[in-house]
């Protein structure tokens, strides 16, 4: 089958340098109700080139008869978490009439990494019905429904959301970094940050931040702005369940936005919801967060 189709595997540099696939990624994302939610970045080769190479791959694959038929589907992997997440399917035209494509790269890709994913995951708009249907049949299962909201930085100082609190700071010391690492397994079982997270020095692209009651851990965010992405991100943000209805979770959100606008100047920031977490949609909402996708969560787990 692979003999009908020329596969490739290229590192983000060499992705970088094919101005026509980077093309197809910008016309494939372009489609609402169609994209990739993992894929939220700047679709640039500024971009594709600051990637990480050993991180990073993208499979191509073109048709040997139609040249039209053209996909790329691209992953980031870690290697800690032994977990692959999809960037794409990204196709020329339809991904209905693209499957055999799809398939082609998507088995090369696999392959290429198939000694350090055992789980794969995907994050696309849940009314990507096409897309949808070409996970089913590769065996990926249906997992939460989430939704990705969005804060405007100029929306944020209009109303007054962001705020620098001295009681909220970077933990401090091992046990700390332990307990914040504990909640959120408890919080986010099945989570993509760990240890080595929460205990890295904040930088530039990353932030952990937590209040504490003494040596008690009351709650932490983590935020990030990695290089080439759009928009700053809360990636976590939990509080311990004794220290619930008390204010933390607003103030920890607060100081996560004053990190990511005004000290690294991130245009907008963004977060994701679990279907059902009305509490704290009513926090983000009351911040200026708003609705921009609705998605699903798909997972293939290895059954080796």
């Amino acid at each position: 089958m692979t003999s009908d189709f020329q596969i490739e595997i290229l590192t983000p540099q060499a992705l970088a340098a094919r101005g026509d696939l980077i093309s197809l990624i910008g016309s494939a994302q372009s489609v609402a109700g169609a994209r990739c939610i993992h894929s939220d970045f700047e679709i640039s080769p500024r971009t594709y080139a600051a990637e990480n190479a050993e991180e990073v791959a993208y499979a191509v694959a073109i048709s040997a008869t139609d040249s039209q038929q053209r996909v790329v589907i691209g992953a980031d992997v870690s290697d800690e978490l032994a977990r692959a997440w999809l960037r794409g399917p990204f196709v020329a035209s339809t991904l209905a009439q693209s499957t055999p494509c799809v398939n082609a790269a998507f088995n090369a890709l696999q392959q290429h990494f198939k000694a350090r994913a055992n789980v794969w995951d995907a994050y696309i708009e849940s009314s990507h019905q096409q897309a949808l249907d070409w996970y089913a049949s590769r065996g990926f299962d249906a997992r939460k429904r989430n939704s990705v909201y969005t804060l405007v930085s100029e929306d944020a100082l209009a109303i007054g959301a962001l705020a620098s609190d001295s009681s909220v700071a970077p933990p401090q010391s091992e046990a700390m970094i332990d307990a914040v690492t504990q909640l959120a397994s408890e919080s986010f079982p099945g989570g993509y940050l760990t240890r080595k997270n929460f205990a890295a020095a904040p930088s530039d692209e990353a932030i952990t931040l937590i209040m504490r009651d003494g040596d008690t851990l009351l709650g932490y965010v983590y935020a990030s702005y990695e290089s080439g992405a759009i928009e700053a991100t809360i990636d976590n943000l939990a509080v311990a369940e004794s220290a619930r209805r008390k204010g933390i979770g607003r103030r920890l959100l607060r100081a996560a936005l004053h990190w990511a606008i005004i000290a690294r100047g991130a245009p907008k920031v963004a977060l994701v919801v679990t279907e059902g977490n009305t509490r704290a949609l009513s926090l983000y909402e009351s911040v200026g967060f708003r609705l921009l996708v609705e998605g699903i969560h798909l997972r293939l787990e290895s059954k080796s």
